[in-house]
């Protein structure tokens, strides 16, 4: 709440420094139910989460009053995370062949603020303030499906007389990215009312930053079969780029 630096009566030098420790997770499922699977299949489901630990200054603020008036800089780190994610499913050797399915994500986001407040004290009792808030946000994510067929069910040109040359060798199948900064600015609104000594009631609004960065399809594989069609050539599948939107929320807050 912006209204708060209305009551200091000295400069302030504040900082915070975030540690942060996680734990990788690690499923593993083995389906030999035929009723709960795709046309009958048996079949093992993997899926391993890998976030790392981060240890960074997550909020730093200077703040100089001055009379009824009050002025405060500071850097918030909204969000930082670096994860890894992978994801198996690989079908009984009776079912196609015994093929294998492997997805891998990764993703390494931060969103920062760089904040200017003001407070102004109307009354002894009575502050308003005001921030400007400019939002950056450094995307980075990869998406990469692949697939190994040991034994030719989808890969295999069906000539007995040629070996197959791509069987039991992983294939990229379907590559998506987004290497991208986006920023905006919004603003704080705050009010802080000293109703007696020993009762203060506060309110604020935050406006939420809104980001758009652009996904990339980098990678799409087609060996001429009709399940994997359109061909990799082609220039309507490879290339092509969507906007994706990250809106932080609006907040509102009220305190006593």
């Amino acid at each position: 709440n912006p209204a708060g630096l209305g009551w200091l009566k000295r400069p302030e030098l504040f900082e915070e420094v975030r540690v942060q420790t996680v734990d990788t997770t690690e499923t593993i499922e083995v389906n030999t139910d035929p009723t709960a699977t795709v046309l009958g299949a048996t079949g093992t489901i993997a899926s391993s989460t890998e976030p790392k630990n981060s240890f960074s200054p997550s909020f730093f603020s200077y703040v100089y009053p001055a009379g009824k008036w009050a002025v405060g800089i500071a850097r918030q780190e909204l969000f930082n995370i670096d994860n890894r994610t992978s994801s198996s499913n690989t079908f009984d050797p009776s079912f196609f062949g015994g093929l294998t399915f492997d997805g891998r994500g990764e993703i390494d986001t931060e969103i920062s603020n760089w904040i200017v407040s003001g407070a102004y004290k109307i009354t002894d009792t009575l502050s308003v303030g005001v921030s400007a808030v400019y939002s950056i946000m450094n995307l980075d994510s990869r998406v990469a499906n692949t697939f190994i067929d040991n034994t030719g069910f989808l890969v295999d040109d069906g000539d007995p007389n040629t070996p197959c040359l791509v069987c039991g060798i992983e294939i990229p199948l379907y590559t998506t990215k987004i290497h991208d900064t986006d920023s905006d600015l919004t603003y704080n609104l705050g009010i802080s009312w000293n109703i007696v000594k020993q009762v203060t009631v506060a309110a604020s609004y935050r406006k939420g930053s809104k980001f758009t960065v652009t996904s990339e399809i980098a990678q799409f594989f087609s060996n001429g079969a009709p399940f994997f069609e359109p061909a990799i050539s082609d220039p309507n599948v490879i290339g092509p780029t969507t906007d994706v939107t990250f809106h932080v929320p609006d907040s509102y807050s009220l305190g006593v």
